[in-house]
């Protein structure tokens, strides 16, 4: 939305000038009068939404019995309302005026004071630390009489602005509110200062929040399962508990902490560690007492580290029948062939050494309880009996 001829005294067709001289240059700006409108029907509303610190009556004169009012508008130079618009907005001559009870020179405006960026609300930090990086919802308000292309949160990184989220588009006298809520920040880890700042953009240029700072917290507690020898057999090793890591997700890289406080160091158990469907190799940081994330992957066969016995696992074969261990069951079930009854059990065959089990554990391609009992076979009724995990024959007459 561009600003209406009618905004302006004689729609437009009327502007004060002034010359001046600089170095023998002559220069001639010219300055448009404001006229009030239903939006803005008096001084005070008029300031509030073009953010400004004089308007003044100028010229009154009589159109067929109607008397129009064209007004200056002005801003304190270097104040608050002056940075709401671009620079070469200021007409050159400067205009006193009681401010506060006190006599103040006003910079006026070549535009009428219409021009002027959107605004945003400072940001607030609510959470800053890895895992839980929250900062509030911000307000931003387009200007009135200009949309905005672009609007949002941006943190300060690598000597400059980086994008952290918003919007693409904000219609002219319109408001909406953004937060951001992330796991993490690319390039800031536990430790590091969280920089951002608020802004919204239009034709005018773009207006910036003041920034504000917070120190980025360590995530956890974590607990993870080590293994000293192999990744594939951390998820039934020891528990390795309360470590912070300075960064979330976990990967290369990734520093360990023992506190909240990052004053104190885990203790060193150089090995492999299973957390969330994933390994780490952890290793003391050369010139450190910290843990450090070397090498990482997912915790499924033929991704282990090379030369884990858990990549040469095979995947088991998988029996859904009948299970019961007693043949007093067998008995009972055997002459309806198991048509009325449910709840299908599982056994798991070992194909390297020919047992059955009835544990299977995926992360680890661990056979862990040789099966003892009895199986039912959906497809034909068949009983096979099993012990240790050997089998032992077909039970059926």
């Amino acid at each position: 939305m561009s600003i209406p001829v009618t905004a302006y005294y004689r729609n437009a067709n009327y502007a004060l000038h002034a010359k001046r001289r600089f170095g023998g240059v002559e220069t001639t700006t010219y300055m448009l009068l404001a006229v009030l409108t239903t939006n803005y029907p008096n001084e005070a509303t008029i300031k509030q939404l073009f953010y400004l610190d004089f308007v003044k009556a100028f010229i009154v004169e009589n159109i067929g019995g109607v008397e129009v009012v064209g007004y200056m508008c002005g801003v304190i130079p270097n104040g608050e309302n002056s940075k709401m618009r671009r620079a070469d907005r200021i007409f050159g001559p400067r205009e006193k005026t009681e401010i506060g009870g006190l006599d103040k020179w006003c910079d006026l405006l070549s535009d009428g004071g219409f021009n002027t960026f959107g605004k945003s609300s400072p940001c607030v930090i609510t959470s800053a630390k890895i895992g839980e990086i929250q900062i509030a919802e911000v307000s931003f308000k387009s200007a009135f009489y200009l949309s905005s292309s672009n609007f949002g949160i941006e943190y300060y990184q690598g000597g400059s602005w980086q994008n952290l989220g918003g919007g693409t588009s904000l219609a002219a006298n319109a408001i909406t509110y953004f937060g951001i809520t992330k796991e993490s920040i690319a390039g800031l880890k536990a430790g590091d200062t969280l920089t951002v700042r608020s802004f919204i953009e239009n034709a005018e240029g773009k207006y910036t929040s003041l920034a504000i700072n917070a120190t980025i917290g360590v995530a956890g507690p974590l607990s993870l399962k080590f293994n000293a020898t192999y990744a594939s057999y951390a998820s039934s090793g020891s528990v390795y508990e309360n470590v912070y890591p300075d960064f979330l997700p976990l990967g290369d890289g990734v520093r360990f902490y023992s506190n909240l406080s990052m004053d104190t160091t885990p203790k060193s158990l150089d090995g492999y560690y299973i957390h969330s469907g994933k390994w780490y190799r952890l290793q003391p940081e050369s010139g450190t007492d910290l843990m450090i994330i070397t090498a990482h992957g997912d915790a499924v066969a033929g991704s282990w580290p090379s030369g884990d016995p858990g990549n040469t696992y095979p995947d088991p074969t998988l029996w859904i029948g009948y299970i019961f261990d007693f043949a007093y069951e067998y008995d009972a079930y055997i002459n309806t062939c198991m048509v009325n009854h449910s709840g299908a059990g599982r056994v798991y065959n070992n194909p390297i050494n020919g047992k059955v089990y009835r544990n299977w554990n995926n992360i680890t391609n661990a056979f862990t309880t040789l099966f003892t009992g009895f199986i039912m076979r959906n497809d034909d009724c068949v009983v096979l009996q099993y012990n240790s995990g050997d089998f032992i024959g077909v039970l059926n007459p």
